[in-house]
């Protein structure tokens, strides 16, 4: 085949529903030996390893428009060392010596994407001009999750698009991520790429953090398209393999390889806690803990792999204010915060993990409201109810927990480990726990002899369930709970 069909036959269908070449396909094609027989007279070690790092597009485009003396071109743009195929997408590389050839104006337009998806780079931002398309193949059309401001979908990062941090060359493997549209009609879409950003920076420095960071952030138009690594699953999808486990020694080795799983999750909860976010007497509140947004990455050193935190969509940036607390989730100096609206309500799927105190929130806020009703303590609840449940599947009664904690909320439909009073109540409720939430944590407390694992979960999930946020666990007081246990 001439060098032409060669590069066509390259083309690959794009996100956007048209076709582009990969960087890594050409490289397949413009071997050493190719580029010394296309371009005379003959060229040096150095002058072959710029053209196949820093014009293999340039050569390939000029082939593919049949630009007259194409080869003379490419060994002008070699000598002068000109990396051409970081500026071919913007208007000042359409050089005069680009002809056209006897094509229209419309058919060098039409060819410029195939070759100026841009290469992607872990840990940076990228804008894509008018002429490029993201360098991402789609996997599958079946969506991998729905977040507050957007669909996941699964797509796969082209050969030689996508540079690792410590890595001088792109790689050449196809990269598969989860990929997050999320629009600027979004309800809070800077919010949202605000706090990814912020994250991603801070990851840097937090290795073993167990929160799953966003590997780039691309601006295409009026959207956000935001990266992350792809999951084997998230813990909803792993209940069944722990609920299956016969109760033995091994039983209880993977309750207690959970527990290490949950130490990183709170590990990354005392981070977002912890560190300031507009200031030093800010935070970052997760406010949508639950199992979807508990990815799990498989481990070879893990029976039940590696928990990962994710999904920021309506996590707060919030402020405190200077009042005393009752103790407990703010024990040590100051700590409530500003206002926090939640995207979600008592019977969404979110909500059977949310805390009692989202009922006041979304009253007040409805009405017009600006107190403050949800903080880091919210998160804490959210976090129990997760924690709960894996304990109860890897005892064999998660059936038995979700089936037996339904209330009824404005919907009657949504399921908790809280009641809620009757609307007539308010606005001075008194929350509980559900009478089956406490029976089961009863029964938690009487396993303790048999396996000293389950009295720290009891402990734990009681003191993070208290209906009154005030008095829950602080995050560091979760962690070096778990810390003392899996110490000693």
């Amino acid at each position: 085949m001439s060098l032409y069909q060669r590069i066509t036959s390259k083309k690959r269908p794009s996100s956007r529903g048209s076709f582009v070449i990969a960087i890594g396909d050409l490289m397949e094609i413009w071997t050493n030996e190719e580029l010394q027989n296309f371009v005379q007279p003959t060229l040096t070690d150095e002058d072959i390893w710029f053209a196949k790092n820093h014009l293999l597009r340039t050569i390939s485009f000029l082939i593919y428009i049949g630009a007259p003396k194409a080869d003379e071109i490419t060994l002008d743009l070699i000598r002068t060392r000109k990396h051409f195929d970081k500026i071919l997408h913007l208007p000042e590389a359409h050089d005069p010596k680009f002809s056209l050839n006897g094509h229209t104006q419309e058919f060098f337009e039409l060819a410029l994407p195939l070759f100026t998806a841009p290469i992607l780079m872990e840990g940076e931002d990228a804008t894509l001009e008018d002429v490029q398309q993201m360098p991402l193949i789609e996997q599958s059309k079946e969506s991998l999750g729905c977040g507050m401001t957007g669909p996941v979908f699964e797509y796969k990062i082209l050969p030689g698009h996508f540079k690792r941090r410590y890595d001088p060359t792109p790689t050449t493997e196809q990269v598969v991520v989860a990929v997050k549209t999320i629009s600027k009609s979004s309800a809070s879409p800077t919010r949202e790429i605000t706090v990814l950003r912020q994250l991603r920076d801070l990851m840097r420095d937090k290795g073993g953090i167990q929160i799953c960071p966003c590997i780039t952030i691309v601006k295409e138009g009026h959207q956000y398209h935001s990266l992350s690594p792809r999951a084997d699953s998230n813990l909803r999808g792993i209940y069944g393999n722990l609920e299956t486990r016969i109760r033995d020694s091994s039983h209880w080795v993977l309750l207690r390889e959970s527990i290490g799983q949950i130490k990183g999750i709170v590990e990354a909860v005392v981070l977002l806690h912890e560190t300031p976010s507009i200031g030093q007497n800010s935070c970052y509140c997760h406010m949508d803990i639950k199992p979807d947004n508990i990815l799990v990455f498989q481990s070879p050193s893990s029976n039940v792999g590696i928990w990962k935190l994710t999904d920021f969509g309506i996590t707060t940036i919030s402020v405190k204010k200077r009042q005393r607390t009752e103790g407990g989730a703010r024990q040590e100096g100051f700590g409530t915060h500003m206002t926090i609206t939640v995207g979600t309500s008592p019977g969404s799927a979110a909500g059977r993990y949310q805390p009692p105190e989202v009922n006041d929130n979304l009253d007040k806020w409805n009405s017009g409201d600006t107190g403050k009703y949800m903080g880091r303590g919210s998160d804490i609840w959210s976090l129990a109810c997760v924690f709960a449940e894996v304990v109860a599947a890897i005892m064999g009664e998660l059936g038995d927990l979700n089936n037996n904690t339904t209330e009824c909320f404005y919907d009657k439909e949504a399921q908790s480990l809280w009641s809620c009073p009757p609307i007539a109540t308010r606005p001075s409720p008194s929350y509980r726990r559900h009478p089956y939430f406490n029976r089961w944590l009863k029964r938690l407390w009487a396993g303790r002899t048999s396996e000293p694992s389950l009295k720290l979960c009891h402990e734990l999930i009681d003191k993070m369930t208290d209906t009154n946020r005030m008095r829950r666990l602080k995050s560091q007081q979760v962690l070096d709970r778990i810390n003392k246990f899996l110490k000693g």
